[in-house]
């Protein structure tokens, strides 16, 4: 058991997940799918840009990155599953 699990076990957290973010590549998805084994991995995130631009100029993110925010919607929704 990896330490971080280890931990959240310790404050009574039951499950981990995994969300890849800032992928660039496949390459990306495959370096985290084999280095956490054992977890489950909700999705990836696309690196992109326009959330940095949002974060650094305070605009409504929502509005700013629609590719991140439909890949996070598909994470929540199967979260919620």
């Amino acid at each position: 058991m990896r330490i971080f699990q280890k931990l959240a076990a310790d404050i009574g957290i039951k499950r981990c997940y995994v969300i890849g973010s800032k992928i660039l590549s496949g390459n990306d998805e495959q370096f985290i799918s084999d280095h956490l084994k054992g977890f489950e991995i909700l999705g990836f995130i696309d690196y992109n840009s326009e959330i940095a631009t949002a974060d650094r100029l305070g605009p409504n993110v929502y509005e700013f990155a629609t590719q991140a925010i439909s890949s996070i919607m598909k994470i929540k929704k199967d979260l919620n599953k």
